[in-house]
């Protein structure tokens, strides 16, 4: 019964990392339309999502080797170093929405700024370890 519980506490918190897919692209997007504000509103909308992503790191961490069969196989390995990298992405994203969202309350320019980009960059890595996370989940029952 533990197991179920376990698992379905792990499943709710991976929903927050498949919301986190889609943030590179938008962020793209608004940077192309040049609206300052649509990229803020972004932003805002984003920071409790990356918040829960923080606890989902966590939680995932314990349910998965509460969950984990054998921690001495292949798999276990590869989803313990993609989790490692995700969970550093995820942090240095959050500090690039944070940045970006200080640049654009001092009513600085964005074009000009590095941060964007590196924020860009932040979080297509983050993605790219999401969308490879869940491919491991699925790889281990085909």
């Amino acid at each position: 019964m533990l197991e179920i519980i376990f698992y379905g506490i792990h499943l709710v918190f991976s929903l927050f990392f498949f919301l986190l897919i889609p943030f590179v692209w938008l962020i793209k997007g608004s940077v192309i339309e040049g609206n300052v504000l649509n990229l803020q509103r972004l932003l805002r909308f984003y920071k409790p999502i990356l918040f829960m992503a923080h606890i989902g790191v966590i939680v995932s961490l314990l349910t998965g080797m509460y969950l984990a069969t054998s921690w001495f196989n292949l798999w276990f390995l590869a989803v313990f170093v993609v989790w490692l990298v995700l969970s550093a992405y995820l942090g240095i994203t959050a500090k690039y929405v944070r940045l970006v969202l200080e640049q654009i309350e001092q009513h600085s320019a964005l074009k000009s700024s590095n941060i964007v980009s590196k924020l860009r960059r932040a979080s297509l890595i983050l993605m790219m370890m999401t969308v490879l996370m869940f491919a491991l989940k699925l790889l281990r029952y085909v």
